[in-house]
């Protein structure tokens, strides 16, 4: 019995085979980081949670993947799947897209070129009447 409880006692420091450890990639990101926040997205996206609700919808996870790893193709394509998708999503509350507005200024910093952004910024600042 002793045996056991202290090889449960180990076993958390013990890595899970199963579980292969995050690669860093190029720039110092997370690869596992980055494939659980576009995981988040799509999900996000699915239901329809595109810019709200605040930190749980898929602008802000493709933004975090792109945080830990810099001009991932997967999330810059989330982001334009995004913006072609914002016009046809219900009204948001103006507190939510002024949340979504400092968000995608944020997101920018890391791909400050991107058209599916820019053009996702200018449709929430036309709603906010900027």
């Amino acid at each position: 019995g002793v045996y056991v409880g202290l090889s449960w006692s180990d076993s958390s420091q013990v890595p899970d085979p199963a579980e292969p450890p995050p690669v860093t990639n190029a720039s110092g990101g997370s690869s596992a980081q980055s494939a659980r926040h576009l995981r988040i997205a799509e999900a996000n996206f699915n239901v329809g949670f595109l810019v709200a609700p605040y930190t749980m919808n898929a602008t802000h996870s493709y933004c975090e993947a792109l945080k830990v790893d810099p001009g991932n193709p997967s999330a810059i394509q989330g982001l334009d799947a995004v913006a072609a998708a914002y016009p046809k999503q219900p009204e948001t509350n103006r507190e939510e897209l002024a949340f979504a507005l400092q968000m995608i200024e944020d997101c920018l910093k890391q791909a400050s070129d991107h058209p599916g952004l820019l053009n996702l910024r200018q449709q929430i600042k036309q709603q906010l009447g900027q």
